[in-house]
């Protein structure tokens, strides 16, 4: 039985994405801004001890934090770690931090994540980080780390969403031959179109909202998509960005460590 921990459990790709997991009879570890919902699968994984829920905002510096201390000091050993929360805006809102909530969750929270919960994955068997990233990062035209925090123009998902997400696999690529030592293999994967809250809200362009009923598959689709990444096919080279299960050369890689560096002042990195 692997431990396993899956932000962004409560909807969409996360809990079916956890369902798969439990399913598979792993112990499930989930952090949720949101309780997990009442479906059949969450209530006998309780019955069975198989199944740990945790809550905290990841916008949220404090609560993040908090929650993640609580998970470090009842799971001193994870197996692998899913970073699959995510957020899509329609309109610029900072965070008590002064920072977009975009970079804020899809690029710092997965981070801090990790920083905190690293000494359990080093004493995890698989010791494998999965970061959910998005093939929107393949769209970003411009980029500059500095403006990642606060960007300067709005774009319903193709701005600071993508940028978001380009940063999240940068960040994955350029920490990557830091870990090495540690055995810790970290990688980006784009879960493809799903029929999420996400995709459903008002982050999306109209046109995209009018093409989802025909482009967009069932979420089942893209926790698939990470399981094979993490367990069916996990032989993807540590910092590799996933899109369709194969690496794919990530947009202006070599702004990867300025992005790290940013990521890890914003974090207040421990430096493990």
């Amino acid at each position: 039985m692997k431990r396993v921990l899956v932000t962004g459990a409560s909807s969409g790709v996360g809990l079916e994405l956890m369902k798969r997991l439990l399913g598979s009879g792993h112990h499930v570890v989930t952090l949720t801004r949101s309780p997990l919902p009442a479906v059949p699968e969450v209530q006998a994984a309780r019955e069975r001890g198989h199944l740990s829920g945790y809550q905290g905002n990841l916008a949220d510096a404090k609560s993040r934090t908090t929650a993640l201390a609580e998970i470090a000091s009842a799971h001193p050993r994870l197996d692998v770690v899913f970073n699959v929360a995510g957020v899509s805006l329609g309109k610029p809102q900072p965070t008590a931090q002064g920072r977009e909530i975009p970079f804020e969750v899809n690029t710092l929270a997965p981070f801090v994540v990790l920083d905190e919960l690293r000494p359990s994955l080093e004493r995890g068997e698989d010791r494998l980080l999965v970061n959910v990233s998005s093939n929107a990062a393949l769209m970003v035209n411009s980029f500059d780390p500095a403006v990642l925090p606060a960007p300067e123009e709005f774009k319903k998902l193709f701005g600071p969403y993508a940028l978001s997400k380009l940063a999240l696999s940068l960040w994955t690529h350029a920490l990557a031959p830091r870990l090495e030592a540690t055995r810790i293999r970290v990688i980006s994967v784009c879960p493809g179109p799903n029929k999420t809250p996400m995709t459903a809200g008002d982050g999306m362009p109209w046109w995209l909202l009018m093409l989802r009923p025909l482009l967009f598959a069932h979420p089942r689709k893209g926790a698939t998509t990470l399981w094979q990444a993490a367990f069916a096919h996990p032989s993807a080279p540590s910092g590799a960005f996933l899109v369709k299960g194969k690496p794919t050369p990530i947009p202006f890689l070599e702004r990867a460590s300025e992005v790290l560096t940013l990521v890890e002042s914003a974090a207040g990195t421990r430096g493990h």
